[in-house]
């Protein structure tokens, strides 16, 4: 998915990559780019954003993309087997953080001003740091 971002700007990889830019401390890139997923029906962006705006103390904000979100889960998520659904230890984020830090790049957009993207490499060094 994040490929697809990289290369096309495909909605359900800036989910993804919103996620990395979130772990990274970057909460309103990552809420811009989780914006343009639920622009394109993505409803697990939606529900980020709508997190994102309750942690942000936003009650009417929240409110407006809860509307969104649909009350079964999409058709499109990701179903996770039981086994793998047990938190992970911190040093597994941590790992993420590290090898994602260097893959966001800061670039001024003459319509939204600044913005993080993703350099070309960052999805073949997260498949790698998912793998030690």
């Amino acid at each position: 998915m994040l490929t697809g971002f990289v290369n096309e700007r495909m909605p359900a990889g800036a989910v993804v990559f919103s996620c990395l830019l979130y772990l990274t401390g970057r909460s309103e890139p990552a809420a811009f780019w989780w914006r343009f997923a639920a622009g394109a029906d993505e409803s697990e962006a939606m529900r980020f954003l709508m997190l994102h705006h309750r942690v942000q103390g936003e009650p009417r904000d929240e409110q407006r993309w809860a509307a969104g979100v649909p009350v079964e889960p999409s058709s499109t998520a990701i179903e996770t087997p039981v086994a793998d659904a047990a938190p992970r230890p911190a040093k597994d984020t941590e790992r993420y953080v590290v090898n994602a830090e260097p893959g966001i790049q800061e670039v001024e957009d003459p319509d939204f001003g600044e913005v993080c993207i993703p350099r070309t490499w960052l999805p073949s060094r997260m498949m790698l740091a998912g793998r030690t």
